[in-house]
């Protein structure tokens, strides 16, 4: 569950989506993982890529939580290299 979480708390908004139910449900079975770059223009690539490596349908794919936190993006506090920069 924390990882739907880092979804959302990185956006806002659910990470499958569909028009009503039954479309987000199709969403979700198929492991339709979206970034909208209206929603997740300042989201970092790395944040991204750390969502698709935890939210894998693929279980053998799927990031555990010791993986998780020797992500970059974990690693640097969640922040990229560009926005060390910029403090």
């Amino acid at each position: 569950m924390q990882k739907l979480n880092y979804y959302i708390n990185l956006n806002s908004v659910p990470q499958f989506y569909g028009e009503g139910p039954t479309e987000t449900f199709e969403a979700v079975l198929r492991g339709n993982l979206r970034f909208p770059p209206k929603i997740f223009r300042s989201v970092s690539p790395e944040a991204k890529d750390l969502l698709r490596k935890m939210i894998c349908r693929d279980v053998s794919r799927r990031l555990s939580a010791e993986q998780v936190l020797r992500h970059p993006w974990m690693m640097n506090g969640g922040e990229t290299a560009s926005m060390a920069e910029l403090s």
